[in-house]
């Protein structure tokens, strides 16, 4: 430690190292603080979580089988079952809204480009990272009608993490990236497009999307499961939300 002499008499005094010291000590807190904020950032970031924001109950009541538009009557007399979902009586309250988007969601789910595996994949990915339990609910079912087992089911909740071939992990990281980013990197495009067309990769984004926005309308109006089918696995642990690797 260097030593100082006073002005006058001589005297050592260690006034300067002081200072010097206490600058150091506080660019070195500094250093501390802000490492520690960066690192919480990140971590809140790789978990991604929606947040408690999802309605407690009903918020856009359902509308009653007998006064559905005149759109829907149609429907339930081709086919009851879907009539009476939770979804499609609350949609009912907006006709023009349901009708409009009714087109786009039946190309997704009926003639999009993707296999129907890969579609119900990317879909209960993304609705396990929405907090979407609605959404979950009704794409179990529908999961498992195209041949995707209760054990990928299970995966799913893992992301990438899981027990996966190489290009299923690179599907669960695509929605993860479209999640978080907006957008899929350039390791991932390529990982996927060795498989996929072109249009195929146009579909994934916007199978995505769709139930991104599916998620938000579930959320926001506080739809109810349907009777009959189950939200996300009790058994699980796990909050929904993005795992960190």
């Amino acid at each position: 430690m260097r030593n100082y002499p006073g002005k006058k008499d001589g005297t050592v005094y260690r006034n300067r190292e002081v200072h010097y010291c206490s600058q150091k000590f506080t660019n070195f807190v500094r250093s501390i603080v802000f490492w520690t904020l960066l690192a919480v950032s990140l971590g809140t970031g790789s978990q991604v979580m929606a947040g408690d924001s999802s309605a407690e109950g009903p918020r856009i009541l359902p509308v009653d089988e007998q006064d559905l538009p005149e759109h829907l009557k149609q429907l339930k007399n081709s086919n009851p079952r879907i009539a009476r979902l939770n979804i499609i009586r609350t949609m009912a309250r907006h006709p023009e809204l349901h009708k409009a988007w009714s087109k786009f969601a039946g190309y997704i789910i009926r003639n999009s480009t993707l296999p129907d595996r890969d579609r119900e994949l990317a879909t209960l990915r993304i609705g396990w990272l929405c907090k979407a339990e609605y959404e979950w609910s009704q794409h179990t079912v529908m999961a498992k009608a195209v041949g995707v087992t209760e054990a990928e089911i299970e995966q799913v909740i893992l992301g990438s993490t899981g027990n996966w071939n190489e290009f299923d992990r690179a599907l669960m990281t695509a929605v993860d990236e479209l999640h978080t980013s907006s957008s899929i990197t350039d390791v991932t495009w390529r990982q996927l497009s060795s498989h996929y067309s072109e249009q195929q990769m146009m579909d994934l984004v916007f199978t995505v999307g769709q139930y991104t926005l599916v998620s938000m309308a579930l959320n926001s109006f506080g739809v109810e499961i349907d009777e009959g089918y189950s939200g996300f696995p009790e058994s699980s642990m796990k909050e929904p939300g993005i795992t960190a690797n």
